[in-house]
């Protein structure tokens, strides 16, 4: 079914911010970047997507000359790595905008046509100053990480912190990737003055609103600390996994930045290719977004994410800091992510952490001390403060899952699972939903190094002369420890088996789709489940 634009006019009020940035309209005799404006930035994507110069020049004409029909104007301003097209109107009426939107939405050879939606760094600053990394020690509101690093503290892996980007600092210069890059395609709001490039640096995520300056948050720096600030350096802080490398990735810039932005970078992250980007020579195993923005889950950041978790890398996002729904905030309304909710250093859900069933897990969010920059808007001085939100809760998950990933490779699906058994059940309770409970690095360290590891690969084998769809499974579940005792298939139609990997046949008759799940067991009896979903339409082209 073809996806529409949804309802414009309402995602023009509710969305003020969603925009790429402008001069302001006032004559404001600070420096810095802007705030975001009503100059808007739409996705396209045909079905057959752009894949080089040629299509793109052609795209670009088709959709000038559509829109031009409607008296708007629009101006083609790059390819995604999904092979989407980003676009803005210059000088056009918003009602020829809105139409021309509607009506290249109904083109059969579109697949989309959605707004580039803002997003922005999930913080709540807080001033006062603690000495002390309650979040990873504490008992029992704390992740209970120096019992974890007795079995691996992320050695391995490598966390994508997308976000403002990076600045020097002594605790993080040693474990931070000298590659990255800069995302942030809008001159204004980079802050550095040349758009999208090889540097991850953070300028300062300054802007001016109002002729009043916004200063710089720092908030790149103070996430990759909480992760993987270097550890047993005599200095400052340690991150949950002081042992993984950090692959700092710019997203954001004065005053956030946009979901295309943050989509290329999620693919390039992963190893996906970005047009126009060098390819990432040390790809992530896990990735870390603690940015939020008040919107459905659009194709745009659920195609990138699903490149992301299909190459096997988790991904983690902050639920946002709201007090409300986080079904209402992407990206962590997005299918297959780890969305993190705050608590506070009673075990309680943070007053301001959103909430609700689509919340996986929670970690300590409030007065988190991390590294920092003393700059209020260029770098100055490497300092450490104290910050709260979901922002500083969602890098210690993906600190943990940076340690399981060290200790021995998994699923992304496996990690969630692994993540939510193992969870500490919040001390006080969570009526409105805060996912599993708060993550714990021993138990899930534990159980990485102990529980099996289920591995299937199901593969198509049907021939014409055959009126069934036929699947090899082709078992390599193993586990760390111990030997396998056990395993159940279970066929999606009621039907079970116990042999190690068997062929698989369903009728002609089958629904379009079937979930095959594995059911491993070892001789300590661990048990451990996972599931993939295989078509079963049965054709045959001759």
């Amino acid at each position: 079914m073809k996806k529409t634009l949804p309802c414009l006019p309402l995602l023009l009020a509710a969305f003020a911010a969603n925009a790429v940035y402008a001069p302001p309209t006032l004559a404001c005799r600070d420096g810095g970047g802007t705030e975001p404006t009503m100059v808007k930035r739409y996705v396209v994507r045909f079905r057959a997507p752009s894949t080089s110069a040629t299509t793109d020049a052609q795209q670009a004409q088709t959709l000038s000359q559509f829109t031009a029909g409607f008296g708007a104007r629009a101006q083609w301003v790059r390819r995604t790595a999904g092979g989407a097209n980003v676009i803005r109107f210059l000088g056009s009426d918003p009602d020829a905008v809105a139409q021309a939107l509607e009506q290249l939405a109904q083109r059969s050879d579109v697949a989309y046509v959605v707004e580039d939606k803002l997003v922005s760094a999930a913080v709540v600053p807080n001033d006062p100053m603690y000495s002390q990394l309650w979040g990873l020690t504490a008992t029992p509101s704390g992740i209970s990480a120096p019992s974890a690093w007795n079995r691996g503290t992320g050695t391995g892996a490598v966390i994508a912190v997308l976000d403002t980007g990076i600045t020097a600092h002594p605790d993080l210069n040693a474990n931070r990737l000298a590659g990255g890059y800069d995302f942030v395609s809008t001159q204004t709001s980079g802050n550095d003055g040349n758009g999208r490039d090889a540097d991850a640096s953070d300028p300062g995520d300054y802007y001016t609103l109002n002729c009043e300056m916004i200063s710089s948050s720092w908030h790149g720096t103070h996430v990759s600390g909480t992760a993987a600030a270097v550890g047993n350096n005599a200095i400052g802080v340690v991150g949950v996994a002081y042992g993984a490398k950090i692959l700092p990735v710019r997203v954001l810039g004065g005053g956030g930045g946009t979901m295309a932005d943050v989509a290329d970078g999620i693919i390039w992250a992963a190893g996906g290719a970005v047009p126009g980007v060098p390819l990432n020579p040390t790809p992530a195993t896990v990735i870390n977004m603690s940015l939020a923005g008040f919107s459905s889950c659009g194709p745009v950041e659920q195609e990138a994410i699903d490149f992301a978790i299909n190459a096997g890398i988790p991904v983690v996002v902050a639920a946002g800091n709201w007090n409300t729904d986080a079904s209402q905030f992407s990206p962590g309304n997005c299918n297959g992510v780890i969305t993190v909710g705050a608590t506070t250093n009673t075990g309680a859900r943070a007053s301001f952490s959103n909430y609700g069933p689509l919340v996986e897990i929670s970690a300590p969010g409030v007065d988190i001390l991390s590294t920092r920059n003393s700059g209020t808007t260029y770098p100055a001085t490497p300092t450490y403060s104290l910050l709260s939100g979901t922002s500083m809760a969602t890098p210690q998950v993906a600190g943990v899952v940076a340690l399981m990933q060290s200790i021995y490779p998994r699923t992304p699906r496996q990690i969630t699972q692994i993540l939510q058994l193992t969870a500490k059940p919040l001390p006080v309770g969570c009526a409105p939903g805060c996912g599993a409970g708060i993550v714990n690095a021993d138990a899930a360290a534990t159980a990485a190094a102990t529980w099996p590891a289920v591995l299937f690969h199901p593969e198509r084998t049907s021939a014409c002369s055959s009126s069934v769809v036929m699947y090899t499974t082709n078992n390599t579940s193993v586990d760390p420890d111990d030997a396998i005792v056990s395993v159940l298939w279970d066929y999606g139609d009621g039907r079970t088996s116990t042999d190690w990997s068997p062929t698989i046949k369903y009728p002609n008759a089958s629904p379009n789709t079937r979930r095959i799940t594995l059911t491993v067991t070892d001789a300590a009896g661990h048990s451990f489940s996972d599931a993939i979903d295989v078509d079963t339409h049965f054709s045959c082209t001759l």
